[in-house]
């Protein structure tokens, strides 16, 4: 696992370039120079840019300007926005950021999120027949430990996969996981849901 997840630069799979001639280059909503494309999917494209204040390199996820006049992607990008942005865990992904801007006259949705080396654990499955098991536990035991820390606040994230979850090498020799991807989650009160340490996720997971 540790060969197939080992550069900064290792892009998924099945990946489009449908925004990288027009974003690569420019600065999104006066604070983040946009350099280069990481990937695509179902939402909108995410590159990697610097913020122009702290210097320091995020990852931009945009929505492809068609989907902004769709209420339903508008209305996932918040709650991905709102879902992992009122997490701190060193296992989920960390978003600094969100907002509205204009690309020339079409309104576009980006969030910004920490900038992490590795891959997804996809890649990884798809390059190794076989993973060690000590290696496999401690992949599964980081990856509970986001999902409890989200469940204590009331968010169930209804898309964990293998694409949703990226190991970081973490120079001990092993990798951090990071869950990503709130854009599907649900958001209850965080209270009730504490009052209810049996509630069947399952059931949740289905409504």
């Amino acid at each position: 696992p540790r060969d197939s997840c080992n550069s900064r630069d290792h892009l998924l799979k099945d990946q489009r370039v449908t925004l990288s001639c027009t974003m690569t280059g420019l600065v999104l909503d006066g604070k983040y120079a946009m350099d280069r494309q990481l990937g695509e999917g179902g939402m909108g494209s995410v590159y990697l840019a610097r913020h122009l204040g702290t210097k320091r390199l995020v990852a931009v996820k945009v929505i492809i300007p068609r989907k902004t006049d769709s209420e339903e992607f508008i209305e996932r990008f918040r709650r991905e926005a709102e879902a992992a942005g009122g997490l701190r865990h060193p296992n989920i992904v960390d978003v600094t950021d969100f907002g509205f801007t204009k690309l020339g006259e079409e309104e576009m949705a980006y969030l910004v999120m920490e900038y992490l080396d590795g891959c997804s654990l996809a890649d990884v499955l798809a390059e190794e027949k076989t993973v060690p098991l000590d290696w496999t536990t401690d992949i599964i035991e980081q990856t509970c430990d986001a999902i409890e820390e989200a469940h204590k606040r009331g968010i169930i994230h209804r898309d964990l996969k293998p694409q949703n979850i990226w190991l970081e090498p973490n120079r001990r020799g092993g990798f951090t996981v990071k869950v990503l991807d709130f854009g599907l989650a649900k958001i209850q009160d965080a209270a009730a849901a504490s009052d209810e340490p049996g509630r069947n996720i399952t059931r949740d997971l289905a409504e």
